[in-house]
């Protein structure tokens, strides 16, 4: 369920509507499986996802380890010598669900996240959202929006928290203003200290996408459903028959960029 966490901003208004947008065949595996899928941080496409800052001043993974590492042992910090695979590591620890905060329908990401001009955009809000979550009990969720920062001039501050590197973004990204679902699960990666063996993980990850799947309460979650502009009628037809099927007791709307325009 949803966990509070300082790192983690959150929206001022709980309210704040916030969207997520689906081709078909990922909108039907909501619905059929009422589960949200959460994509392991360094499978997520973007070869800056959870990295550094590369501005003066910034203190890396491996000398903030050096650093904890050196003061816990009170040894000098130049005779340890952190591992290799310190932040492939975390990276791999965390999973991401992204929504996209807005109050209206994003043309930008309906180009983006649809295929073929055919797609579902849910709109729903940063309370439903944490609500959709209360029967997923384990591991917390920590929710929060993104910040957009120039990776040439500004620095992130990883003494504070080590979630901070994947809730920043470069600038070129800030039309998304996106806000995340984090799971941080270490067992997947780290080793129990004498054995070796990777400790048991109550998560079920999956094998060939690297990804979970996070039940939800879907009627919870969703307020509204659109169709992707210039959508077919038969469609909407079909969906509508498929999610009563699935007992999904919601509505499917056309998108505001059908609205016909007035001259």
């Amino acid at each position: 369920m949803y966990e509070y966490h300082p790192s983690f901003i959150v929206p001022d208004d709980e309210n704040v509507k916030i969207w997520r947008y689906f081709d078909i065949p990922k909108f039907l595996w909501l619905i059929e499986k009422r589960s949200l899928y959460f994509s392991r941080c360094d499978l997520l496409g973007d070869p800056f996802e959870g990295s550094l800052p590369s501005a003066p001043g910034q203190i890396t993974f491996e000398a903030l380890i050096t650093k904890i590492a050196a003061e816990s042992l009170k040894i000098d910090e130049d005779d340890i010598e952190p591992p290799p695979s310190i932040v492939d590591d975390w990276r791999k620890c965390c999973y991401i669900c992204s929504f996209h905060m807005n109050d209206h329908e994003s043309a930008a990401l309906w180009s983006m996240y649809t295929k073929a001009k055919q797609g579902i955009a849910i709109q729903s809000t940063f309370k439903k959202l944490v609500d959709s979550l209360k029967n997923y009990d384990i591991n917390p969720v920590f929710i929060g929006s993104v910040k957009y920062i120039d990776r040439r001039v500004e620095t992130i501050d990883v003494m504070q928290n080590m979630f901070l590197p994947i809730l920043h973004k470069v600038k070129s990204f800030e039309y998304e203003r996106e806000i995340r679902a984090v799971i941080h699960n270490p067992r997947e990666v780290y080793s129990l200290p004498k054995t070796g063996s990777v400790a048991p993980s109550p998560i079920e990850v999956c094998e060939k996408c690297g990804g979970i799947n996070v039940p939800i309460d879907l009627d919870c979650l969703i307020e509204h459903a659109y169709l992707a502009p210039t959508t077919k009628p038969w469609i909407k037809e079909l969906l509508t028959s498929l999610m009563a099927k699935q007992g999904v007791r919601i509505q499917l709307e056309q998108s505001s960029l059908d609205d016909s325009p007035i001259f």
